[in-house]
């Protein structure tokens, strides 16, 4: 491997290895979703990186069975949907203390059966994100007092 293919992976790996996507927000809270129930949420994503992770998209996805729903004007249920970056917006470099959470109206699914113990319900997911290596070039350099060089000479009277 080369450094370009090292450096193509990790920004390839970077979504997994970095950020944390939360669903969040959910109302009605609890553990137990009635079948047919609008479930609202927001979704939450940290970077613990050292990349920007610049117009973020997430695919939203229901799982057995479950609709969901984007915001926005009459939006409709469905099997998945995606958010657009330029709705997500950016999510700074080391911001895990501080995550980006979706704005404006709340997200939404409906689970269509029932069951008698927990199942998976929504996925969210990376599905793309631009960055580039400005925060790494600029944030991550600074002084370094062992670089340097000391000239040594004796000094004879004159």
């Amino acid at each position: 491997m080369t450094i370009l293919t090292d450096l193509a992976e990790a920004f390839e790996t970077y979504p997994r290895d970095f950020l944390d996507v939360q669903i969040v927000q959910v109302d009605p809270p609890g553990a137990v979703i009635n079948a047919g129930e609008e479930v609202l949420f927001r979704i939450q994503v940290a970077n613990s990186g050292p990349l920007d992770a610049n117009q973020l998209s997430l695919l939203v996805e229901g799982l057995n069975g479950t609709l969901v729903r984007s915001n926005g004007v009459n939006p409709q249920f469905q099997s998945s949907f995606t958010i657009s970056g330029a709705f997500f917006g950016d999510v700074p470099a080391h911001s895990a203390t501080t995550p980006r959470v979706s704005a404006g109206d709340k997200f939404a699914f409906r689970p269509s059966t029932s069951s008698t113990s927990p199942r998976d319900l929504v996925r969210v997911s990376v599905a793309g994100y631009d960055s580039n290596l400005d925060h790494m070039t600029i944030g991550h350099s600074r002084a370094d007092a062992e670089a340097n060089d000391v000239y040594t000479s004796t000094v004879s009277p004159a």
